[in-house]
Formats: structure tokens, sequence, C-alpha cells
């Protein structure tokens, strides 16, 4: 008989009786893009929206009493994301979820639990690191993959002198600000890794206060006041080391065509409790050019 696959209390380090009744995780469990971007529905395994861009602001005078002529409006774009599906899978023994264990009452809930968490936590890298792709019934040409934020802003990204691997300026960062709001856009949020995070931090222009009545220095920076409005600083341990993402948060929304949740109708098929979270939805970017990137930065 082939070995099982499922959780066993041989797999178990929790069950003796000395053993503090406590379980601590400390891995980061933030997905800030993912908590942050608003809600929407999700009808088809394809999500499509429209944009449009007013016209460039032009020299406008005219004649009194003269005849209207009329001019052709620009059409509507149209853009699309693919939805993508999310799981988790475990397996607890009957017998394991009958003894008692330290820390935690059911295992199987604990898992569960676990299982929510990471799944969150992947729906935040595809928002990162996903490239897009319409999938098929052939397998070889790969499954469904939602694009992610990276892949949808195009239009502005700031590079500084183009030399590749330099540093995090102000400048930099107000450049990027300056061609989104010219683009339209109203960014707000910013979101970057940890080194990029301090970076931001030593900009020379930043307002550190002591405050007196704690007599401590304040120096972290989670929000940055540019010339093109104030900004909110993300740190987000998925991200790109050498890029810094500036982002319209209204402009971005996800997509779900199925929840994410356990699936309670998975068959009980042995001496096991079969655990299975899924979920299906995709990354909206109403319009990518409310958003811009800072790219070829230097990562240490």
């Amino acid at each position: 008989m082939a070995a099982s696959t499922a959780f066993t209390t041989y797999d178990v380090g929790g069950q003796r009786e000395d053993l503090m009744d406590v379980v601590t995780q400390v891995n980061p469990l933030d997905t800030p893009m993912f908590s942050t971007f608003g809600k929407a529905t999700a009808k088809s395994r394809y999500v499509e929206w429209m944009t449009e861009t007013l016209a460039t602001p032009t020299t406008n005078i005219h004649a009194e009493g003269e005849t209207y002529s009329y001019s052709k409006p620009t059409a509507r774009t149209r853009a699309g994301n693919y939805t993508q599906i999310f799981r988790k899978t475990f397996a607890i023994t009957d017998t394991q979820e009958s003894v008692e264990i330290a820390g935690i009452k059911s295992e199987f809930a604990h898992r569960l639990a676990n299982a929510l968490k990471e799944i969150a936590r992947d729906v935040e890298y595809a928002y990162i690191n996903g490239t897009g792709n319409s999938g098929s019934d052939d397998t070889s040409t790969g499954d469904r993959e939602l694009k992610g934020v990276g892949g949808w802003i195009t239009t502005t990204n700031e590079t500084g002198t183009g030399t590749g691997a330099e540093d995090l300026t102000e400048t930099m960062f107000n450049d990027c600000m300056q061609s989104i709001k010219a683009q339209g856009g109203n960014p707000d949020m910013a979101f970057v890794n940890g080194f990029q995070k301090r970076q931001i931090s030593a900009f020379t222009s930043n307002t550190r206060n002591i405050m007196a009545e704690d007599k401590k220095l304040v120096r972290p920076v989670d929000i940055y006041e540019s010339d093109f409005g104030i900004v909110k600083v993300k740190y987000d341990w998925l991200m790109p080391t050498g890029e810094v993402w500036i982002l319209q948060s209204d402009m971005w929304k996800t997509a779900t065509l199925r929840p994410i949740a356990r699936d309670n109708d998975v068959a009980k098929t042995g001496n096991f409790i079969p655990g299975v979270v899924e979920g299906e939805l995709t990354l909206v970017a109403l319009n990518e050019k409310s958003s811009g990137k800072i790219t070829g930065l230097s990562t240490s």
C-alpha cells in the first residue's frame, strides 16, 4: 500500500505534556495591496473594463456667430485580466484530530486558518509578479494567470539617468509623481521593500519632529508630502528590491469570481479529514496611467 500524504501524529511535535501551550507564528502576513485595493465582482474568467482619455488641452478660441464644426470623439479602450485560481490543500488524520495537543484545540482548524493566510500572501505575490496568461485545456500552455500591477504600468516608468543601479533620490520620486499627475492621475500610495523604504525615510526634505512629551525622534516616514500631493509609503516585503511603485489606489480593484473559502464538498476517502481552500479572482487596473513606477534602482 502506498504511503499516505496525510498529516499524521508522527509529523507533529506538539504532543508532549511539558510543551508551552502557545503557538506563535513569526512569518510576515501583511498583504498591503490585497488589503488596500477596492472590491469588485467578476462574472466570467476574463474580466473586462473600459478606459478613456480626455483630449489634450489646446487653444480654444472662436468667433462670435460662427457655424459649428464637429469632431469625432476618441473611442474608449477595452482592457481585461484573467482570473487566477488559488488553492491550498492539506489532510489531517482522524487520529491527529482526536488527540490532545498543545497550543491549539483542533489541528484541522489551525491548518485551515494557516491556509487562508497563505493564500492571501499568494494573492499578494501574484499582484506583484503575475505576468498574465489566458490558459486553456491544453496544460502545455499553462494555467490562467492574472497580470500584476507591475505588468500593467507601462506609461510612467522613471529610471533616473537611465544608467541603471542608481540610488533612489527625492528627485526621482518627484519626477515620477509629476509624470503621473501630467497623465491625469492622483497618486496617493507608494509600495516599497525594506531597502527603498529606508531610502525614502532619508529624503532630506522630510520633517522629523522630536516629540517633547516622549523625548524621542520620529524618523520612519509613513507619509511623504511631495509637490504633487501626499503619498502613504507602504512597506511590502514581496516588492522587487530595485523598484518603487506609486499608485492611485482607487484605480486598482480585486474582482472576485469565487470567494476564497473552504470547500465543504470534498469527499472523505480515507482515515483523514481532507482540507481544500480555494478561490478565483483577478486584478482590475481601471487606468494604468493613474500610476507609475521607478525601476533600475540600487538594492544595497
